[in-house]
């Protein structure tokens, strides 16, 4: 939702790919996260723009597991063989990778509540899952924000209720607001007069 304007739904252009591929080694990479389990990568690359590891307990993780490293955290793809005649399937804690349509240059990924927001050179995305909770790659959708974007990872600021970042020549707020049974989220503009032109001159001042 955009001040007040239903977002719109993206579809995936192809889906996901379940090659192992080791983004590390094949693409040049945007921006990384690591949210709920797993890793995030924004990556330029000639089939898509967006990867996502096999998903990691945090208690892996932060034990220093033998099964948790770079490479583990940056190989997508799904754990079984997609060409196999049996037990081919895609699961809940696979990874894989997406091209975005539309979306530029990622600069910026952060957990949101169950959302996962992609900041890009043309503006936000959201990712969420179809069920309600945190993002699994077999249900979710994509639903484009707004279409002002950032310039630089260091313009989004995280807070536990809301992600504030500073576009082109205005600081904006995300957050979310439930509508009976449905949570939504909401893209702002909070500065003006003064305060715009502030930002405005803080991003002239930094180019």
């Amino acid at each position: 939702v955009i001040n007040g304007t239903e977002s719109t739904t993206l579809p995936l252009a192809p889906a996901f790919s379940a090659m192992a591929l080791d983004i590390s080694e094949k693409s040049s990479i945007t921006a990384v996260s690591y949210i709920n389990g797993r890793a995030w990568y924004g990556v330029n690359h000639p089939s898509f723009n967006l990867a996502f590891s096999q998903i990691k307990s945090d208690e892996a993780v932060l034990s220093g597991a033998p099964d948790i490293s770079v490479r583990s955290l940056s190989a997508c793809y799904q754990a079984t063989d997609p060409n196999a005649p049996e037990l081919n399937n895609l699961v809940d804690t696979d990874g894989g990778t997406a091209s975005l349509r539309d979306v530029g240059k990622i600069l910026k990924i952060v957990g949101y509540r169950n959302y996962v927001l992609l900041f890009a050179s043309n503006g936000v995305w959201s990712i969420s899952s179809g069920s309600g909770g945190s993002f699994v790659p077999t249900s979710f959708s994509v639903d484009k924000l707004t279409t002002d974007g950032i310039t630089s990872n260091q313009h989004v600021i995280e807070t536990q209720d809301r992600i504030y970042y500073i576009s082109k020549n205005q600081l904006n707020v995300i957050e979310a607001t439930q509508n009976k049974d449905r949570v939504s989220l909401v893209v702002q503009d909070i500065s003006t007069g003064t305060l715009k032109q502030g930002v405005a001159n803080l991003l002239l001042s930094a180019n």
